[in-house]
Protein backbone atom coordinates (compact mmCIF):
# COMPACT_ATOMS: atom_id res chain seq x y z
CA UNK A 1 0.00 0.00 0.00
CA UNK A 2 1.37 3.04 -0.94
CA UNK A 3 0.31 6.88 0.61
CA UNK A 4 0.74 9.88 -0.52
CA UNK A 5 -0.55 12.91 1.24
CA UNK A 6 1.86 16.15 0.55
CA UNK A 7 -0.50 17.97 -1.17
CA UNK A 8 -3.27 17.13 0.67
CA UNK A 9 -3.07 19.00 4.18
CA UNK A 10 -1.66 22.56 2.53
CA UNK A 11 -4.51 22.42 0.27
CA UNK A 12 -6.80 22.33 3.26
CA UNK A 13 -4.81 25.26 4.79
CA UNK A 14 -4.85 27.48 2.04
CA UNK A 15 -8.98 26.79 1.27
CA UNK A 16 -9.28 28.08 4.73
CA UNK A 17 -6.75 30.83 4.41
CA UNK A 18 -8.46 32.22 1.19
CA UNK A 19 -11.94 32.42 3.18
CA UNK A 20 -10.67 34.92 5.52
CA UNK A 21 -7.34 36.51 7.35
CA UNK A 22 -6.22 35.14 10.61
CA UNK A 23 -7.84 38.46 12.16
CA UNK A 24 -11.50 38.00 10.40
CA UNK A 25 -11.40 34.23 11.57
CA UNK A 26 -10.98 35.17 15.04
CA UNK A 27 -13.95 37.56 14.87
CA UNK A 28 -16.24 33.97 13.83
CA UNK A 29 -18.64 32.19 16.46
CA UNK A 30 -16.65 28.93 14.45
CA UNK A 31 -18.87 25.82 14.58
CA UNK A 32 -17.49 22.56 12.77
CA UNK A 33 -20.36 20.14 11.88
CA UNK A 34 -19.36 16.56 11.66
CA UNK A 35 -16.24 14.65 13.27
CA UNK A 36 -13.97 13.45 10.38
CA UNK A 37 -10.56 13.48 9.04
CA UNK A 38 -11.73 17.14 7.24
CA UNK A 39 -12.30 18.17 10.82
CA UNK A 40 -8.68 17.05 11.99
CA UNK A 41 -6.88 19.07 9.56
CA UNK A 42 -9.37 22.33 10.33
CA UNK A 43 -8.62 22.15 13.84
CA UNK A 44 -4.55 21.48 13.38
CA UNK A 45 -4.86 24.74 11.76
CA UNK A 46 -7.03 26.65 13.97
CA UNK A 47 -4.58 25.61 16.85
CA UNK A 48 -1.48 26.23 14.86
CA UNK A 49 -3.05 29.86 14.43
CA UNK A 50 -4.48 30.68 17.99
CA UNK A 51 -8.04 30.75 16.52
CA UNK A 52 -10.65 29.82 18.64
CA UNK A 53 -12.88 26.91 18.11
CA UNK A 54 -16.67 27.10 19.47
CA UNK A 55 -16.61 23.38 19.49
CA UNK A 56 -18.28 21.10 17.37
CA UNK A 57 -21.94 19.88 16.52
CA UNK A 58 -23.38 16.59 15.35
CA UNK A 59 -26.78 15.16 15.09
CA UNK A 60 -26.01 11.79 16.71
CA UNK A 61 -26.86 12.32 20.19
CA UNK A 62 -24.20 9.41 21.91
CA UNK A 63 -21.52 12.32 21.12
CA UNK A 64 -23.48 14.92 22.54
CA UNK A 65 -21.07 15.86 25.74
CA UNK A 66 -18.01 14.23 25.03
CA UNK A 67 -14.87 15.64 24.26
CA UNK A 68 -13.22 15.46 20.46
CA UNK A 69 -9.79 17.01 19.72
CA UNK A 70 -9.80 19.69 22.66
CA UNK A 71 -13.34 20.63 21.55
CA UNK A 72 -16.98 19.73 23.35
CA UNK A 73 -19.67 17.91 21.07
CA UNK A 74 -22.47 19.96 21.20
CA UNK A 75 -25.91 19.17 19.56
CA UNK A 76 -27.00 21.57 16.49
CA UNK A 77 -29.56 23.42 19.32
CA UNK A 78 -27.21 23.71 21.74
CA UNK A 79 -25.07 25.79 20.27
CA UNK A 80 -26.89 27.30 17.23
CA UNK A 81 -30.21 27.25 18.55
CA UNK A 82 -30.08 31.07 19.02
CA UNK A 83 -29.31 32.75 15.92
CA UNK A 84 -25.87 34.37 15.94
CA UNK A 85 -24.28 36.95 13.19
CA UNK A 86 -20.99 36.24 13.17
CA UNK A 87 -21.30 32.14 13.03
CA UNK A 88 -19.74 30.39 10.36
CA UNK A 89 -20.51 26.47 10.15
CA UNK A 90 -17.95 24.34 8.27
CA UNK A 91 -19.60 20.97 7.19
CA UNK A 92 -17.17 18.26 5.71
CA UNK A 93 -19.25 15.44 5.52
CA UNK A 94 -21.24 13.53 2.64
CA UNK A 95 -24.20 14.44 4.31
CA UNK A 96 -23.45 18.03 3.74
CA UNK A 97 -27.39 19.26 2.17
CA UNK A 98 -28.91 17.56 4.47
CA UNK A 99 -27.00 19.51 6.97
CA UNK A 100 -27.09 22.68 4.71
CA UNK A 101 -31.26 21.94 4.85
CA UNK A 102 -31.33 21.76 8.46
CA UNK A 103 -29.21 25.01 9.03
CA UNK A 104 -31.07 26.97 6.92
CA UNK A 105 -33.98 25.84 8.39
CA UNK A 106 -32.71 27.08 11.87
CA UNK A 107 -32.36 30.59 10.34
CA UNK A 108 -28.45 30.71 9.22
CA UNK A 109 -28.09 31.88 5.56
CA UNK A 110 -26.20 30.74 2.83
CA UNK A 111 -22.75 32.64 3.32
CA UNK A 112 -22.57 31.64 7.02
CA UNK A 113 -22.60 27.89 5.41
CA UNK A 114 -19.28 26.32 4.47
CA UNK A 115 -18.85 23.16 2.43
CA UNK A 116 -14.76 21.77 2.93
CA UNK A 117 -13.97 20.84 -0.50
CA UNK A 118 -13.29 17.25 -0.74
CA UNK A 119 -10.51 17.33 -2.59
CA UNK A 120 -10.12 15.07 -6.05
CA UNK A 121 -7.01 13.67 -7.69
CA UNK A 122 -5.87 16.64 -9.62
CA UNK A 123 -5.44 18.39 -6.08
CA UNK A 124 -2.58 15.31 -5.27
CA UNK A 125 0.23 14.35 -7.29
CA UNK A 126 -0.71 11.26 -9.67
CA UNK A 127 1.07 7.76 -8.88
CA UNK A 128 3.11 6.78 -11.77
CA UNK A 129 2.25 3.13 -13.68
CA UNK A 130 4.80 0.44 -14.18
CA UNK A 131 5.70 -0.01 -17.76
CA UNK A 132 5.36 -3.91 -18.03
CA UNK A 133 1.29 -3.93 -17.32
CA UNK A 134 -1.27 -2.58 -19.22
CA UNK A 135 -3.86 -0.61 -16.69
CA UNK A 136 -7.63 -1.95 -17.89
CA UNK A 137 -10.24 0.43 -16.07
CA UNK A 138 -12.49 -1.35 -14.23
CA UNK A 139 -16.46 0.33 -13.60
CA UNK A 140 -17.77 -0.21 -10.81
CA UNK A 141 -19.75 -3.58 -11.80
CA UNK A 142 -15.98 -4.84 -12.51
CA UNK A 143 -15.64 -4.12 -9.34
CA UNK A 144 -18.13 -5.48 -7.51
CA UNK A 145 -18.02 -8.61 -9.26
CA UNK A 146 -13.63 -8.90 -8.08
CA UNK A 147 -15.17 -8.53 -4.57
CA UNK A 148 -17.96 -11.20 -4.92
CA UNK A 149 -15.25 -13.37 -5.91
CA UNK A 150 -12.76 -12.80 -2.88
CA UNK A 151 -16.32 -12.91 -0.66
CA UNK A 152 -16.89 -16.33 -2.16
CA UNK A 153 -12.67 -17.18 -1.59
CA UNK A 154 -13.43 -16.50 1.93
CA UNK A 155 -16.29 -17.86 2.74
CA UNK A 156 -14.62 -21.42 0.76
CA UNK A 157 -12.01 -20.96 3.58
CA UNK A 158 -14.11 -19.88 6.48
CA UNK A 159 -16.60 -22.92 6.08
CA UNK A 160 -13.33 -25.44 5.44
CA UNK A 161 -11.81 -24.72 9.21
CA UNK A 162 -15.21 -23.71 10.69
CA UNK A 163 -13.86 -19.88 10.92
CA UNK A 164 -17.20 -17.82 12.30
CA UNK A 165 -17.86 -14.53 9.81
CA UNK A 166 -20.83 -12.14 9.44
CA UNK A 167 -21.89 -9.68 6.06
CA UNK A 168 -21.83 -6.47 7.73
CA UNK A 169 -22.43 -2.63 7.16
CA UNK A 170 -23.35 -1.60 4.04
CA UNK A 171 -23.10 -5.20 2.80
CA UNK A 172 -25.77 -6.19 5.02
CA UNK A 173 -28.25 -3.63 4.25
CA UNK A 174 -27.50 -4.89 0.19
CA UNK A 175 -28.20 -8.35 0.84
CA UNK A 176 -31.54 -7.21 2.67
CA UNK A 177 -32.83 -4.21 0.45
CA UNK A 178 -31.43 -4.70 -2.81
CA UNK A 179 -30.56 -9.32 -2.57
CA UNK A 180 -26.65 -8.49 -3.33
CA UNK A 181 -24.74 -4.76 -3.46
CA UNK A 182 -26.11 -1.21 -2.60
CA UNK A 183 -25.68 -0.18 -6.47
CA UNK A 184 -23.71 2.41 -5.79
CA UNK A 185 -21.37 0.62 -3.18
CA UNK A 186 -17.99 -0.75 -4.11
CA UNK A 187 -16.84 -2.71 -1.47
CA UNK A 188 -18.12 -6.09 0.89
CA UNK A 189 -17.98 -5.53 5.03
CA UNK A 190 -17.40 -8.80 7.47
CA UNK A 191 -17.58 -8.99 10.92
CA UNK A 192 -15.78 -11.37 13.10
CA UNK A 193 -15.39 -13.05 16.61
CA UNK A 194 -12.33 -12.24 17.68
CA UNK A 195 -10.65 -15.69 18.00
CA UNK A 196 -12.07 -16.59 14.62
CA UNK A 197 -10.19 -12.94 13.08
CA UNK A 198 -7.05 -13.95 14.62
CA UNK A 199 -7.39 -17.92 13.44
CA UNK A 200 -8.21 -16.15 9.98
CA UNK A 201 -5.22 -14.13 10.25
CA UNK A 202 -3.17 -16.50 10.87
CA UNK A 203 -4.25 -19.87 8.90
CA UNK A 204 -4.41 -17.90 6.07
CA UNK A 205 -2.14 -17.93 3.24
CA UNK A 206 -1.60 -15.98 0.52
CA UNK A 207 -2.12 -17.10 -2.93
CA UNK A 208 -1.17 -16.15 -6.69
CA UNK A 209 -4.23 -13.96 -6.61
CA UNK A 210 -4.68 -13.44 -3.30
CA UNK A 211 -2.73 -11.67 -0.08
CA UNK A 212 -4.20 -10.98 3.12
CA UNK A 213 -3.16 -7.60 4.49
CA UNK A 214 -3.06 -7.01 8.44
CA UNK A 215 -0.92 -5.97 11.35
CA UNK A 216 -2.37 -9.24 13.22
CA UNK A 217 -0.39 -11.37 10.42
CA UNK A 218 3.14 -11.85 13.10
CA UNK A 219 5.51 -11.22 9.94
CA UNK A 220 7.73 -8.52 9.26
CA UNK A 221 6.18 -7.32 6.00
CA UNK A 222 3.33 -6.26 7.75
CA UNK A 223 5.09 -4.47 11.10
CA UNK A 224 4.00 -1.27 10.05
CA UNK A 225 0.79 -1.14 9.11
CA UNK A 226 -1.75 2.12 8.59
CA UNK A 227 -4.96 -0.41 9.11
CA UNK A 228 -6.57 -1.83 11.88
CA UNK A 229 -8.64 -4.73 10.92
CA UNK A 230 -7.36 -6.92 7.97
CA UNK A 231 -8.36 -6.78 4.08
CA UNK A 232 -7.82 -9.39 1.68
CA UNK A 233 -6.86 -8.02 -1.50
CA UNK A 234 -6.48 -8.95 -5.40
CA UNK A 235 -3.65 -9.00 -6.54
CA UNK A 236 -4.04 -8.36 -10.09
CA UNK A 237 -5.68 -5.08 -9.49
CA UNK A 238 -4.66 -1.32 -8.24
CA UNK A 239 -7.14 1.30 -7.08
CA UNK A 240 -6.47 5.20 -6.07
CA UNK A 241 -8.25 5.78 -3.33
CA UNK A 242 -8.94 9.39 -1.75
CA UNK A 243 -9.68 8.65 1.95
CA UNK A 244 -9.22 12.59 2.70
CA UNK A 245 -6.47 13.47 3.87
CA UNK A 246 -4.40 10.53 2.76
CA UNK A 247 -4.18 9.84 -1.18
CA UNK A 248 -3.37 5.98 -1.46
CA UNK A 249 -2.50 2.87 -3.68
CA UNK A 250 -3.95 -0.11 -3.22
CA UNK A 251 -5.91 -3.26 -4.22
CA UNK A 252 -9.82 -4.19 -4.74
CA UNK A 253 -10.41 -6.19 -1.60
CA UNK A 254 -12.92 -7.50 0.87
CA UNK A 255 -12.61 -5.67 4.53
CA UNK A 256 -12.61 -8.26 7.39
CA UNK A 257 -13.42 -6.61 11.17
CA UNK A 258 -12.56 -7.87 14.40
CA UNK A 259 -15.65 -8.44 17.16
CA UNK A 260 -15.16 -8.63 20.40
CA UNK A 261 -17.15 -7.79 23.83
CA UNK A 262 -18.68 -4.25 24.94
CA UNK A 263 -19.60 -3.56 28.76
CA UNK A 264 -23.10 -4.15 30.00
CA UNK A 265 -24.38 -0.77 30.69
CA UNK A 266 -25.80 1.09 27.79
CA UNK A 267 -24.03 4.34 28.45
CA UNK A 268 -20.46 2.45 29.84
CA UNK A 269 -21.27 0.56 25.63
CA UNK A 270 -21.66 4.03 24.29
CA UNK A 271 -18.56 5.61 26.46
CA UNK A 272 -16.48 2.64 25.20
CA UNK A 273 -17.72 3.07 21.17
CA UNK A 274 -16.59 6.98 21.27
CA UNK A 275 -13.26 5.91 22.87
CA UNK A 276 -12.68 3.45 19.89
CA UNK A 277 -12.89 6.84 17.69
CA UNK A 278 -11.18 8.91 18.84
CA UNK A 279 -8.17 6.23 19.55
CA UNK A 280 -8.45 5.80 15.94
CA UNK A 281 -8.54 9.50 15.55
CA UNK A 282 -5.51 9.91 17.38
CA UNK A 283 -4.30 6.90 15.59
CA UNK A 284 -5.00 8.66 11.83
CA UNK A 285 -4.43 11.58 13.05
CA UNK A 286 -0.41 11.57 14.94
CA UNK A 287 0.75 8.12 13.31
CA UNK A 288 -0.51 6.55 10.14
CA UNK A 289 -0.64 9.71 8.18
CA UNK A 290 3.01 10.15 9.03
CA UNK A 291 3.98 6.84 7.57
CA UNK A 292 7.00 7.26 5.22
CA UNK A 293 7.40 10.61 5.78
CA UNK A 294 10.56 11.29 8.25
CA UNK A 295 8.50 12.76 11.10
CA UNK A 296 7.42 9.06 11.45
CA UNK A 297 8.61 7.46 14.38
CA UNK A 298 8.82 3.88 15.23
CA UNK A 299 8.76 4.21 19.16
CA UNK A 300 5.31 6.13 18.77
CA UNK A 301 3.37 3.61 16.35
CA UNK A 302 4.37 0.94 18.42
CA UNK A 303 3.07 2.81 21.39
CA UNK A 304 -0.19 4.11 20.22
CA UNK A 305 -0.98 0.22 18.77
CA UNK A 306 -0.30 -0.95 22.18
CA UNK A 307 -3.37 1.33 22.91
CA UNK A 308 -5.46 0.33 20.42
CA UNK A 309 -4.78 -3.20 21.00
CA UNK A 310 -5.97 -2.66 24.91
CA UNK A 311 -8.60 -1.32 23.93
CA UNK A 312 -9.65 -3.39 21.38
CA UNK A 313 -9.42 -6.74 23.55
CA UNK A 314 -10.59 -5.19 26.99
CA UNK A 315 -13.67 -7.08 27.20
CA UNK A 316 -13.96 -10.51 25.87
CA UNK A 317 -16.13 -12.09 23.56
CA UNK A 318 -17.00 -15.29 25.61
CA UNK A 319 -17.80 -13.87 28.26
CA UNK A 320 -19.37 -10.29 27.29
CA UNK A 321 -23.35 -10.21 26.70
CA UNK A 322 -22.58 -7.15 24.26
CA UNK A 323 -20.54 -7.75 21.64
CA UNK A 324 -19.29 -5.51 18.15
CA UNK A 325 -16.67 -4.25 16.03
CA UNK A 326 -13.42 -3.47 17.65
CA UNK A 327 -11.71 -2.47 14.68
CA UNK A 328 -11.41 1.13 15.47
CA UNK A 329 -12.44 2.48 12.05
CA UNK A 330 -16.08 2.32 11.31
CA UNK A 331 -18.67 4.94 12.14
CA UNK A 332 -20.73 1.96 13.12
CA UNK A 333 -19.61 -0.78 15.12
CA UNK A 334 -22.73 -3.12 14.93
CA UNK A 335 -23.11 -3.40 18.48
CA UNK A 336 -25.92 -5.72 19.72
CA UNK A 337 -26.66 -8.63 22.29
CA UNK A 338 -24.35 -11.28 21.78
CA UNK A 339 -27.61 -13.81 20.78
CA UNK A 340 -27.94 -11.91 17.90
CA UNK A 341 -25.19 -12.86 16.41
CA UNK A 342 -24.35 -16.35 17.84
CA UNK A 343 -26.16 -18.71 15.54
CA UNK A 344 -25.30 -17.13 11.93
CA UNK A 345 -28.26 -17.20 9.53
CA UNK A 346 -27.82 -17.43 5.30
CA UNK A 347 -28.73 -14.48 3.54
CA UNK A 348 -28.67 -13.91 -0.62
CA UNK A 349 -25.90 -11.72 -1.66
CA UNK A 350 -25.54 -11.39 -5.47
CA UNK A 351 -27.05 -15.44 -6.29
CA UNK A 352 -24.68 -16.68 -3.34
CA UNK A 353 -25.27 -17.83 0.06
CA UNK A 354 -23.13 -16.41 3.05
CA UNK A 355 -23.24 -16.14 6.57
CA UNK A 356 -25.48 -13.29 8.76
CA UNK A 357 -26.26 -12.34 11.92
CA UNK A 358 -28.75 -14.19 13.25
CA UNK A 359 -31.42 -11.51 14.04
CA UNK A 360 -30.17 -9.23 10.59
CA UNK A 361 -33.03 -7.32 11.53
CA UNK A 362 -32.37 -6.32 15.18
CA UNK A 363 -28.73 -5.75 13.98
CA UNK A 364 -29.12 -2.92 11.06
CA UNK A 365 -32.04 -0.99 12.57
CA UNK A 366 -29.81 -0.76 15.88
CA UNK A 367 -27.19 0.31 13.59
CA UNK A 368 -28.30 2.29 11.23
CA UNK A 369 -32.16 3.00 12.21
CA UNK A 370 -34.58 3.12 8.94
CA UNK A 371 -32.13 1.10 6.52
CA UNK A 372 -34.92 0.42 4.24
CA UNK A 373 -35.22 3.81 3.82
CA UNK A 374 -32.74 4.99 0.46
CA UNK A 375 -31.03 7.61 1.27
CA UNK A 376 -31.13 11.13 -1.37
CA UNK A 377 -30.25 10.68 -4.36
CA UNK A 378 -26.82 13.28 -4.30
CA UNK A 379 -25.59 10.55 -1.72
CA UNK A 380 -25.86 7.96 -3.76
CA UNK A 381 -21.63 7.56 -4.84
CA UNK A 382 -19.11 4.83 -4.64
CA UNK A 383 -17.21 5.98 -1.21
CA UNK A 384 -13.77 4.46 -1.76
CA UNK A 385 -12.05 4.56 -5.39
CA UNK A 386 -11.75 7.35 -7.77
CA UNK A 387 -9.43 4.76 -10.63
CA UNK A 388 -9.47 1.34 -10.74
CA UNK A 389 -7.33 -0.77 -12.76
CA UNK A 390 -7.00 -4.40 -13.82
CA UNK A 391 -3.01 -5.16 -14.46
CA UNK A 392 -2.43 -7.30 -17.61
CA UNK A 393 1.02 -8.22 -17.82
CA UNK A 394 2.75 -7.29 -20.70
CA UNK A 395 4.98 -9.79 -23.30
CA UNK A 396 7.78 -7.53 -22.90
CA UNK A 397 10.78 -8.70 -24.88
CA UNK A 398 9.42 -12.33 -24.86
CA UNK A 399 10.68 -14.44 -28.11
CA UNK A 400 9.33 -18.24 -28.88
CA UNK A 401 11.91 -20.74 -28.17
CA UNK A 402 12.97 -22.32 -31.94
Amino acid sequence: MEILYDNCIPNVYKELENLFSKEEWKKKYIVLFGMNAPSEIEMEYFYENNIPVQGFVDNNKDKWGFEYLGCKVYSPDELLGEYKENAFIIIASRAFYAMKKQLLEMGYNESQIYALKSFGLESVTPFSKEENYEYQIMDLKDIQQESLEIMKYIREFCDARGIRYFLAFGSLIGAVRHDGFIPWDDDIDVLMPWEDYLRFCNEFSDTEKYELFSKHRKEPKYEICNITFAKIISKNTVTEVFNFPLHTRRCVGVDIFPMNGYPDDEQERKMYELELKNLYMIWNRDVTRRIGSDSFKMTAYNEMWEKLEEAMTRYDYNSSNYVGSVAIDPDNHSVAPKDRYEEPSKIMFEGEMFDAPQDVDYVLRSTFGEYMTLPPEEERNPRHFFHTYRLIEKNIGRKDDK
